[in-house]
């Protein structure tokens, strides 16, 4: 038994077309956005700010992480030289512990550093899991305690980081 057996069958199919118009405006607009992120031209923004929010030095109070290709791109803008130093103060997890490993020539760590990391998180829904490729000295660090993980975060406290950072001299 159909539903809506008594709308006639033009009227479902107009409906079915509005819904497909919808969605593909849905992806138009969805691509485009994405487009604007994956590829902004690191001469006319600034993506150390929009990553990290610092100016020069670069101070990382507290950073969660977000997305992996903009602290990519943050990571190369710091290595080009759009910032001297960047100073991990606190907390620098997931995308962020990814941009310090990357962009270590130009990294220091303050004994309050704490670099976090877990398996990247993928999808509209975030259940596709994904494990970012840091450093080999990094990966054997987390290995050895266990791997990546799916729930929650690996803390490496200043101790550890210290061995793969240079400390910062006093602030």
């Amino acid at each position: 038994m159909r539903l809506l057996s008594w709308v006639p069958k033009p009227v479902l199919m107009m409906g079915r077309i509005v819904w497909g118009l919808f969605a593909l405006l849905g992806m138009l607009i969805t691509g485009l956005l994405a487009f604007e992120i994956v590829n902004l031209d690191p001469r006319k923004f600034d993506p150390v700010a929009l990553a990290l929010n610092c100016n020069d030095p670069c101070i990382i109070k507290h950073n969660p992480g977000g997305s992996v290709n903009l602290f990519q791109m943050a990571a190369d803008s710091v290595l080009a030289g759009a910032r001297k130093q960047v100073v991990v103060d606190g907390l620098c997890g997931s995308s962020c512990a990814f941009f310090a490993d990357k962009a270590r020539a130009r990294v220091c760590v303050t004994p309050r550093a704490v670099m976090a990391f877990h398996k990247g998180m993928v999808g509209d829904d975030k259940r596709l899991r994904i494990t970012l490729h840091h450093s080999h000295d990094i990966e054997q660090w987390v290995m050895k305690r266990g791997g990546y993980p799916s729930n929650g975060m690996l803390e490496m406290r200043f101790a550890d980081a210290k061995k793969f950072w240079p400390v910062c001299p006093s602030l």
